[in-house]
């Protein structure tokens, strides 16, 4: 009989302010449930986190100790930190989509089911997968600047909303405010190879997966395991039309308009010509005169 398969459900309980209704104990009972029905032998752990930082010193002892699958059930930050506490191991990822957007997870499989993903956590049909790097921090979906990290701020600010209208309208809701105020960035880029270029932006997505904010196709052309970033420029085109762009931003469908500039590269500098950048990096939120973003091929195993 072979050794049973070890798991480490790491639960992140503020994870989507409680939109799921799910804690820890559920979230095992589930798993548990679909081993017996698939079959397959587990001897699995359950913790919960209780401040950032927590599930990557959970992933980085899990990869440590040989743990086959680290099951990341919460949001994307949670699902970054167990990312990159497991990259480079032979310890797998596996996403329980228990947070507000669940984009990682829909970046990697196309999906956000609940079943589907125990059911990829139990089976471990593992494949490897590439990583961002921002400052030598690693990230395993999307960097954004500008008007989309001002909106992932606003979004930070009002988190309760997320549980009353559901992440997709709040982004929305969030784009809307914020496009009234919005002044462009003037950034200066220099992709990998070239020298640097400057432009005045208004959405600026650097992607290794394609989606964020909850439904929004960013970087709707990019694959985690093609050793590339895919990047989309978006020129400040006034307030007016920048909220009749919030629907074909949506559907990825603003890649095709002319004040987009679509490249994929293996890496790439941008700096702020007269002001610090916001950005999030897997919705996470910062701020910095100067970024450096580059890919990381092959680091991590996935089991979706």
């Amino acid at each position: 009989m072979p050794d049973a398969k070890r798991i480490l459900l790491v639960f992140n309980p503020s994870a989507g302010v409680g939109r799921s209704g799910l804690d820890a104990y559920s979230v095992s009972d589930r798993l548990r449930r679909t081993a017996s029905v698939e079959g397959v032998r587990i001897d699995m752990e359950v913790r919960r986190t209780s401040g950032k930082g927590d599930c990557l010193d959970a992933a980085k002892e899990a990869a440590g100790s040989g743990v086959d699958v680290l099951a990341a059930a919460g949001g994307d930050g949670t699902v970054m930190e167990a990312a990159s506490g497991i990259a480079f191991s032979r310890t797998a990822l596996g996403i329980v989509p228990v947070g507000s957007g669940n984009d990682t997870l829909f970046s990697l499989s196309g999906h956000r089911d609940m079943g589907r993903s125990l059911r990829d956590i139990v089976l471990d049909g593992r494949r490897s997968m590439d990583m961002g790097s921002l400052d030598g921090r690693l990230f395993l979906n999307v960097v954004g600047i500008g008007l989309d990290a001002e909106v992932n701020h606003e979004v930070a600010r009002k988190r309760h909303h997320v549980l009353r209208y559901g992440p997709l309208f709040t982004y929305a809701l969030a784009a809307l405010k914020v496009v009234g105020h919005f002044k462009p960035y003037d950034v200066e880029v220099a992709f990998e190879g070239e020298g640097p270029a400057v432009h005045s932006v208004g959405l600026f997505t650097v992607g290794n997966g394609t989606t964020c904010g909850g439904g929004f196709r960013l970087t709707p052309l990019a694959r985690m395991d093609d050793g590339l970033l895919d990047v989309s420029i978006c020129r400040h085109v006034g307030r007016l039309r920048s909220v009749l762009n919030i629907r074909t931003a949506m559907k990825g469908e603003h890649i095709r308009k002319k004040e987009t500039t679509y490249r994929r590269t293996r890496g790439l500098r941008v700096r702020g010509m007269d002001r610090e950048l916001p950005y999030h990096v897997d919705g996470e939120g910062g701020s910095a005169r100067e970024l450096k973003i580059s890919i990381v091929p092959s680091c991590l195993r996935t089991v979706h």
